[in-house]
């Protein structure tokens, strides 16, 4: 709740318009004595006017500092209908006709409770669970102002810096309460098939290969190659990643080779380094049954090779079935606050509405609980509050001027599946638009969305 709540004029929430006129026959105006004081009184008012002065020359300064200002009010006296604001500490109502407002300095200002416009709350000093709704009724009422009061412009803007700049440390502390605490990575050196990697983190599984990141960038590993000993290590340097045992595809069994036994005057055949069993040597011919071992080999391969690709194409379209058969999310989690303007699903459907030509479609998914991008050959699905809010426009002369928007501090946030089995990470998205002219549009739109979720402002 605001710390007004004194303030029973229009709603306790912090902010409100009153567009009702008050009868000017029922202003009371405030009656001026003209008796004069007694002599009893005049001696008391001596006496205090004497302590004031005393005080005045023994109290520093600074110890008579002004009270900060907790709120705005922008009010007219009745009759007058020129509009004035002030700021107030507190205000509450003296009567059925007067409020009372206690300014910064410590005095008091009467105001006419029928010539009030609108009482506007600054952010408290404390944040609590209100916050949000707090700021969606002063942001509200400021939204509402400043189109018939353009005047004040300066000053409203002023306020709803303050109440954005709260809310921004109220997103981050609840987002930082309600994170898994960061656990420290280990680093690994790894050797498989007389290569070695330094410094590896796991990042990917598919069941056929490991997906690492080392020193000297990235690399895919047959997960059949892998020992036990060296998978436990892997599944200690990812936080989200594991490598399932049960769940590795075994290699594809090769045909046991067989040493022929020509003469002893003949050299011998070596082996072929394609794969086949036999490969000839100058000079001596591969015999009938060694060709026909070769052609086994190579049609087992090319029919291994086939399933391989068919398994990963299928694998591909459940990933990518399950993703975009996910139920949109109307008001992700992650936002917190519904004021902004445009809002969330306003700024959404301007995106969609311009990428929709080019086969795009973004939503906030409620199983993933990221945001999923469907294209005509691929799904993306990434964090937003991952991403920068420096969204780029690229122009392309070949594949048409796209929006891109990429993961901040250079990470690879961004999973995407392709319809022909590949899969990946990657540190950005592209949103396509038809027109040229809606590129820069949309890349305004695609910066608002991430600052929705926190996203990380970067300098230009």
């Amino acid at each position: 709740m605001f710390l007004f709540r004194t303030l029973t004029v229009g709603n306790e929430s912090g902010g409100y318009v009153l567009d009702q006129e008050y009868p000017a026959a029922s202003f009371r105006p405030r009656i001026q004595h003209s008796q004069q004081p007694s002599k009893k009184g005049a001696s008391l008012k001596s006496f205090i006017l004497k302590w004031i002065a005393i005080m005045a020359i023994l109290v520093p300064c600074g110890a008579l500092a002004a009270t900060p200002a907790r709120g705005l009010v922008i009010y007219s006296d009745i009759p007058i209908t020129y509009a004035e604001t002030l700021e107030f500490v507190t205000i509450t109502n003296t009567n059925a006709i007067i409020a009372t407002a206690i300014l910064p300095n410590g005095k008091r200002q009467e105001i006419a409770r029928g010539g009030i416009i609108a009482a506007i709350n600054y952010p408290p000093d404390t944040q609590m669970e209100s916050l949000p709704q707090e700021a969606a009724t002063a942001l509200g009422t400021i939204r509402t102002l400043r189109p018939k009061y353009p005047q004040f412009s300066a000053k409203l803007d002023a306020i709803q810096t303050r109440w954005s700049n709260s809310l921004d440390v109220y997103r981050q502390r609840q987002r930082s309460a309600n994170a898994t605490p960061a656990k420290s990575v280990p680093t690994l050196t790894l050797e498989v098939d007389g290569s070695k990697y330094s410094q590896v983190e796991l990042t990917s599984f598919d069941g056929a290969t490991v997906g690492i990141a080392h020193a000297a960038g990235v690399a895919g590993i047959p997960a059949t190659k892998l020992k036990p000993e060296q998978i436990v290590a892997l599944n200690a340097t990812s936080l989200a990643i594991r490598i399932d045992p049960t769940k590795i595809v075994a290699a594809t069994p090769r045909p046991v080779t067989r040493s022929a036994s020509p003469p002893s005057s003949f050299p011998t055949p070596g082996k072929a380094t394609s794969g086949v069993p036999f490969t000839a040597v100058p000079g001596v011919p591969l015999t009938p049954a060694q060709k026909a071992a070769n052609n086994a080999v190579i049609a087992r391969e090319a029919k291994a090779a086939a399933a391989e690709s068919t398994r990963n194409i299928e694998v591909a379209k459940e990933r990518i079935q399950s993703a975009v058969s996910d139920e949109e999310v109307p008001w992700p989690r992650g936002l917190g606050f519904q004021n902004w303007d445009p809002n969330y699903k306003e700024t959404l459907e301007f995106i969609n509405g311009k990428i929709k030509a080019a086969g795009q479609r973004m939503w906030f998914g409620k199983l993933t609980d990221r945001m999923i991008l469907q294209s005509p050959d691929h799904v993306e699905t990434f964090d937003p509050h991952t991403f920068s809010t420096r969204v780029k426009m690229i122009a392309d002369s070949e594949n048409g001027d796209f929006v891109q928007a990429e993961c901040a501090d250079g990470q690879s946030d961004v999973f995407t599946v392709w319809v022909g089995g590949q899969s990946g990470s990657s540190p950005g998205i592209r949103l396509h638009c038809s027109d040229q002219l809606d590129v820069k549009r949309v890349a305004t739109a695609m910066a608002h969305l991430i600052q929705m979720f926190g996203g990380k402002a970067e300098a230009f």
